[in-house]
């Protein structure tokens, strides 16, 4: 299920990515008139270009000020939306308790190879072993959700 507000935001930075990228193929191409007019030391040309540099400017920096915006406001939303849903799937049918359940049984299980290991050596410690915990898997569930939420919104990055 998604949320209709998340479907218009999408789809505004799909637009807008599209509208980004066609702004910077119109910024090469008044690059390229910019250094041809100085190259061949056309002053009109030069003066034209600068003028439209300017009006460009003061035109496409609010939409790429736009574009910033709904894409933040649409990761905000996505990951609260993903969040609340992973959220529910994980307290559902008590699953926070399976995990705890298999954390103390590793640590159990553990700590009787433990006792074995230091019979069967003389008394040595293994300083390698690692116990399979779960620590905060909530907190954990939380910052993944972000990651992935960021990591896939970058796609739709103009060079930010």
């Amino acid at each position: 299920r998604s949320s209709r507000e998340g479907k218009c935001l999408f789809g505004t930075l799909v637009v807008l990515a599209v509208i980004s990228s066609g702004i910077s193929v119109y910024f090469s191409y008044l690059v390229r008139d910019f250094y041809s007019a100085l190259t061949e030391k056309r002053i009109h040309d030069f003066w034209r270009v600068m003028i439209q540099f300017v009006v460009s400017m003061v035109v496409f920096v609010p939409i790429d000020v736009m574009y910033q915006f709904v894409r933040v406001k649409l990761q905000i939303s996505w990951r609260k939306w993903l969040t609340e849903r992973v959220m529910s799937l994980y307290f559902r049918n008590k699953v926070y308790y399976a995990l705890e359940r298999k954390s103390v049984g590793a640590i159990a299980r553990e700590e009787v190879k433990h006792y074995e290991y230091n019979d069967a050596e003389g008394g040595e410690e293994d300083a390698n072993r690692e116990i399979k915990e779960v620590d905060n898997p909530d907190q954990r569930m939380a910052e993944d959700i972000k990651s992935f939420t960021e990591f896939s919104l970058s796609f739709f990055s103009s060079g930010d």
